[in-house]
């Protein structure tokens, strides 16, 4: 059983994302990564619930980057990623877990 830990979202920096699964009848998105350099354990994955929206643009304009540059939750419920390639993935939800 995957352990839940609050969501240290300035740890995320040079994370790697694997991919991104959504299940549209339960509206849960899952997204896998290897770890990042500031964080103790290895490999994690986010693991959101009631999402009503999910934006994952790839037109590979630059590169296809999948190291996390930064990430953000702002406003309460909107979910930032921002992809050194320029890419930004948003996530509108109710709830998310860190499962390591």
């Amino acid at each position: 059983m995957a352990q839940c830990h609050p969501l240290p979202l300035i740890e995320w920096h040079d994370a790697t994302l694997i991919s991104i699964q959504f299940d549209w009848k339960s509206g849960t998105c899952v997204a896998s990564f290897r770890g990042a350099p500031n964080m103790v354990a290895g490999p994690f994955r986010l693991r959101w619930s009631t999402v009503s929206d999910l934006h994952v643009p790839r037109t590979l304009g630059w590169s296809p980057s999948i190291s996390v540059l930064s990430a953000v939750e702002n406003p309460k419920g909107r979910y930032t990623l921002i992809y050194r390639a320029a890419y930004v993935i948003t996530i509108l939800t109710d709830s998310v877990m860190l499962e390591q």
